[in-house]
């Protein structure tokens, strides 16, 4: 059987998931939950390679104006200046209250990629399919080791073949002492055929695999600055408030990406079931 992926293609999307790390819906989304294994072989995007994985942040708290729970992709995600982490900067930087009040503006780093479905016990005639894998650091880091980690010579490139040379992932959510999933004793699996892809239905795989930049809405940074006053300050937001507000932030010192992420880690490691129960609520949106 042909893949139609090379190791050129391998070292270009290595490549392009090392520099992302520095429309579907939901319902192509796979769902997974405690106690059960799914196996998946990872797709390669052959048309445009760098397009295989989609690495984004979100953010989500439960309104307080409403009570609903609210999320949104991070500006920072396309390179734009994000209103909810600078506010969680400044709150971060203020009193002790300040510090709990930053804890409700959770940020979240996730990843897409299509997938080929070889075994999901939880929902059956997902198999042999084509679906969206969202997974975290967890499995990030499953997926770093075989490419360019500590297992990149058993499995690198296979990671990603649909032929018999490939290999498949095996996802194992169990229940760590939070309650919460785990995906920590995940792995690679050795090298096997997919036995209900022949050639003319690989390349309805590749024909047919989801966008992944289109997934969820990009909000620009006024609309998500709007969802902050609105959910969070429970303001009524205006033009010229918008405007004051971005002019006290401009005259503020430039936060970094490296700031948001020091805040964010700080903030994990401070108060990890509050970042577990926001990771719970966001699992299936």
């Amino acid at each position: 059987m042909n893949s139609k992926f090379s190791a050129s293609m391998f070292d270009s999307l290595k490549t392009a998931m090392s520099e992302q790390r520095s429309g579907g819906s939901f319902k192509d989304i796979m769902k997974t939950s405690i106690g059960n294994n799914y196996i998946i072989r990872l797709i390669p995007n052959v048309k445009n390679i760098a397009d295989t994985t989609y690495h984004y942040y979100s953010h989500g708290w439960q309104s307080l104006a409403t009570g609903q729970f609210i999320s949104c992709v991070c500006p920072i995600t396309t390179g734009q200046r994000c209103p909810i982490c600078e506010e969680r900067i400044r709150l971060y930087r203020g009193d002790d209250d300040d510090k709990k009040n930053a804890k409700l503006l959770g940020r979240k780093e996730q990843w897409l990629v299509n997938v080929f479905v070889v075994d999901d016990p939880s929902t059956k005639e997902n198999t042999n399919t084509v679906k969206i894998l969202r997974y975290g650091k967890q499995l990030d880091k499953v997926i770093k080791d075989a490419t360019e980690g500590i297992d990149k010579d058993e499995f690198g490139v296979r990671i990603f073949d649909l032929s018999e040379s490939g290999c498949n992932l095996r996802i194992t959510v169990e229940k760590n002492d939070g309650g919460y999933p785990s995906y920590t004793s995940s792995k690679f699996l050795r090298e096997s055929k997919l036995a209900s892809l022949d050639d003319a239905k690989l390349e309805a795989v590749y024909d047919g695999l989801f966008d992944l930049t289109k997934v969820f809405e990009q909000k620009s940074a006024e609309e998500v600055r709007d969802m902050l006053n609105t959910h969070y300050f429970c303001q009524v937001t205006s033009n010229a408030s918008n405007e004051s507000r971005t002019a006290e932030l401009d005259e503020e010192k430039d936060v970094t990406d490296t700031q948001i992420d020091e805040v964010t880690d700080t903030v994990i490691d401070n108060d990890l079931d509050a970042q577990q129960k926001l990771d719970d609520l966001m699992k299936d949106l």
